[in-house]
C-alpha cells in the first residue's frame, strides 16, 4: 500500500515536471516565433530600401539618412585632416 502511494506521488511529480517543461518550451517557441517575425519584417524593409536605392527611387527620409551619413563622413575627414595638419605643423616647428 505504501509503495503504491509512493509510486503515485512520484508519477504526479513527474507529470508536474513535464507540464512545466512543456509550458516553458511553449513560451520559448512563441518568443522565438515573434522574434523571427520581427526579423523577417526588418529584412523585408531593408530589401525594399535596397531596391528603392538601386532603382533610383529614394524617399525623403532615406535621402536624409544618406545625407547625414555623407556629412558625418565629411566631418570625420576634415577632423582627420586637421589633426594631421597640426601634427605636421608641430613637426616642422
Amino acid at each position: 500500500m505504501l509503495q503504491s502511494i509512493a509510486q503515485k506521488e512520484d508519477q504526479e511529480e513527474r507529470i508536474a515536471t513535464l507540464e512545466k517543461r512543456y509550458l516553458n518550451a511553449q513560451r520559448e517557441s512563441t518568443s522565438l516565433h515573434d522574434f523571427n517575425d520581427k526579423l523577417e519584417s526588418e529584412l523585408a524593409a531593408k530589401e525594399d530600401e535596397v531596391k528603392a536605392v538601386s532603382d533610383g527611387i529614394v524617399t525623403d527620409a532615406s535621402y536624409k539618412d544618406l545625407e547625414i551619413k555623407f556629412l558625418k563622413g565629411l566631418f570625420w575627414i576634415s577632423m582627420t585632416m586637421k589633426k594631421n595638419c597640426r601634427i605636421n605643423w608641430y613637426k616642422q616647428n
